[in-house]
């Protein structure tokens, strides 16, 4: 293993990139450049060490060298113990999955940035205090927090871009994080406070608290009953009416929402709050991690022991089970109701068995008109016809894949036009979807293009090379710029150019142990290694040897 000259050691709260960002500064890039080869990784790694990564054998190298383990490093440098304290609350589907034993870890895909934006964020009056404390600033977790918005010890606004150029400081471009300075490039103080306190401060504040609190949470019991027990008791939510009730605590804690949003979007935008903070609460108890249960905890005036000492009190046995709807579909059932408000309000039965239960009036108006008759309603209006139904339905499902459950044409249909609806709305489901705008043809053709081109490469190339937009651009007869483009904006491909350019080393060492063999001779590692041009590591050395072994044996065979 490389030897390491300083080794850093975590600051309080650090990330796992802030650390390795020191490392780098403290030794030099070409030390971890030579760590990045030794670890697998290549010469110019595109690992988000920013984000929680996903386990594999380079970074359990990575961060051997660094006296960690995978799980100590996610416990103690990511943000996952954050999700971590209401994963038991999420719904199956968005949970994430993790071994504390073996490490293994699920569904990271979304969880590590700070939602929605570019860079890491930073506490203006942080950056002179950590100077003090610790000679340099860094980054801090609960400040990358997807509901942190305020800096939990001083109170001030956090940023992540230039207050005067609006650059951003520490963008996520790159596999490392720039270095935390004190003065932008244009020269603006990055740790002068000159912005006014934003709207709702107290309430973000808290907000922002609570999930700092999260963060060092290490045992999470409670259910999602739980959490919605004690937010009926603390802020009277009404559980017929979460989205309603949900919107409006939000709404009088942290502001009105931005209109600007889709009403058909589950993720709220409090951008008039005076920073930005999206939650998806417009989706339901379904759509609720963490971020939301903060928020909503939060909106309730409950910090997180608070929260922990009403939840302890919550027992599961004590939480109300949704009761399950009788579905009454017969006959009978629809008369004895029709019936009961025949005999409380006379002449109004009909209307109320209308309005109570939708199914039972149209079970009965369809199947047993002469009942209703013989009570004394003449039913003079015409029931529709199927096929009108069917026509107003058609035009419902053309507009979404469900039909809300309080249409009578729906309605009407499920009792005798069952087998119909039932396959229309699965066609509907599985129907293809909406057509490619041009732009987006043009994209996939060129991402198609540009994927044949690299193997083309990779098949022509006399020597191998890292592959680069501009080389295949050339092949597809498009500019660069396009090239680049189509790369980024598509992931599939994007993952196949770093796979191809992280394997150069390997394809160099095979290709110089393959040109020994055709020439008649048996090279050394050491010969292999000259030709290709590499550094004489152990790891190169390694792979010389396996080239020379792969070849030798398919040339004695021949």
């Amino acid at each position: 293993m490389l030897r390491i000259p300083y080794v850093p050691t975590a600051y309080p709260d650090e990330m796992l990139a802030s650390l390795l960002t020191r490392l780098q500064l403290y030794n030099g890039a070409g030390l971890w450049r030579s760590l990045l080869e030794e670890t697998g990784y290549g010469r110019r790694t595109l690992s988000p060490f920013f984000s929680t990564p996903m386990q594999d054998a380079k970074l359990e190298r990575l961060l051997a060298a660094l006296g960690y383990t995978y799980p100590r490093m996610l416990r103690e440098l990511t943000v996952l113990p954050f999700w971590l304290s209401f994963n038991q609350a999420t719904k199956t589907r968005s949970q994430v999955r993790f071994d504390a034993a073996s490490g293994r870890i699920s569904r990271l895909t979304t969880l590590g940035h700070s939602q929605f934006l570019p860079g890491a964020q930073y506490c203006p009056a942080c950056l002179w205090d950590d100077i003090k404390a610790f000679g340099e600033p860094y980054v801090h977790r609960n400040h990358q927090l997807p509901v942190a918005r305020v800096c939990t010890r001083h109170g001030v606004t956090l940023r992540f871009t230039c207050p005067v150029c609006e650059i951003v400081v520490m963008p996520f471009t790159r596999a490392l994080l720039r270095p935390p300075a004190l003065r932008c490039q244009c020269g603006q103080d990055l740790s002068s406070i000159t912005a006014s306190p934003p709207a709702h401060q107290q309430a973000l504040l808290r907000l922002s608290q609570f999930a700092a609190d999260a963060l060092t949470c290490t045992d999470a019991p409670w259910t999602l009953e739980q959490i919605l027990a004690v937010l009926r008791e603390r802020s009277g939510m009404m559980r017929k009416s979460f989205k309603r009730s949900a919107m409006q605590l939000m709404q009088d804690a942290y502001g009105p929402p931005d209109k600007g949003r889709s009403k058909a979007s589950a993720v709220l935008s409090w951008e008039d709050a005076g920073a930005s903070l999206r939650l998806k609460t417009g989706g339901g108890v379904t759509a609720l991690r963490a971020p939301e249960f903060c928020a909503l905890l939060a909106a309730a005036g409950l910090s997180f022991d608070e929260f922990r000492q009403a939840v302890s009190q919550v027992d599961v046995a004590d939480v109300p089970v949704k009761p399950m709807r009788r579905r009454p579909f017969t006959i009978e059932q629809a008369r004895q109701e029709f019936e009961r408000f025949e005999s409380e309000s006379p002449g109004k039965a009909a209307r109320q068995l209308l309005n109570s239960s939708p199914k039972l009036f149209w079970l009965l108006r369809l199947r047993d008109s002469a009942f209703v008759r013989a009570h004394g309603y003449p039913l003079h209006k015409p029931i529709p016809t199927v096929e009108a139904d069917r026509e107003k339905l058609e035009k419902l499902l053309g507009q979404s894949d469900h039909i809300p459950k309080n249409v009578s044409a729906a309605i009407r249909a499920s009792i005798r036009d069952r087998s119909w609806l039932r396959a229309s709305i699965q066609a509907q489901r599985v129907a293809p979807a909406s057509p490619q705008k041009p732009a987006q043809r043009v994209q996939q053709d060129r991402a198609v293009a540009l994927s044949r081109a690299l193997f083309s490469v990779l098949r022509t190339q006399a020597r191998p090379a890292r592959v680069h937009a501009g080389l295949l651009a050339k092949f597809v007869q498009i500019s660069m710029n396009q090239a680049l483009h189509t790369i980024a904006h598509t992931p599939a491909l994007q993952a196949l150019v770093d796979a191809v350019n992280a394997d150069k080393d390997r394809r160099l060492a095979f290709w110089a142990a393959r040109s020994f063999i055709e020439e008649g001779r048996y090279p050394s590692a050491l010969e292999v290694l000259v030709r290709a041009g590499l550094p004489p590591r152990r790891v190169n050395r390694q792979v010389c040897i396996e080239a020379i072994a792969c070849f030798t044996a398919s040339h004695k065979n021949q």
